[in-house]
């Protein structure tokens, strides 16, 4: 099928109409989206690369079909938390580093209404540590 002059120029002013809507409406939230997704998807081809692995030997890790991983690497999928998990078992490496913070409560109660004796317990975060400790 041959393409005109006056085709291909309507195209570029399209583009250049979608450009300039964008420019002024749209949301800085998914332009964020938009890059992350592109850095997750840039860490896994690195993390491929360094391992000497393919596309298809991670489809092939994770029970997947090719053209899921190929999309994923292009970073216009948007990862949930589930997914890079996913990713990072099959991998046996971290995407996406998140730190965890412990936080301490210290909570001093009266032994005796008499005296004025207090017992100090230190809570950890159970949801992290996975565990109570008083």
């Amino acid at each position: 099928m041959k393409v005109s002059r006056k085709q291909i120029n309507q195209g570029k002013q399209n583009a250049n109409l979608i450009d300039n809507w964008l420019e002024l409406h749209g949301d800085p939230a998914i332009d964020l989206l938009v890059k992350k997704n592109l850095a997750i998807a840039n860490k896994i081809r690195l993390i491929l690369q360094e391992k000497g692995l393919k596309p298809v030997d991670l489809a092939n890790k994770m029970g997947k079909q090719k053209s899921e991983i190929s999309k994923w690497l292009t970073g216009q999928h948007s990862f949930s938390i589930k997914t890079i998990t996913a990713i990072e078992a099959a991998l046996g490496c971290e995407i996406l580093f998140v730190e965890q913070v412990v936080n301490n409560i210290v909570v001093q109660m009266p032994i005796s209404a008499k005296k004025e004796q207090y017992k100090t317990t230190n809570f950890q975060d159970a949801a992290v540590t996975g565990e109570f400790h008083a």
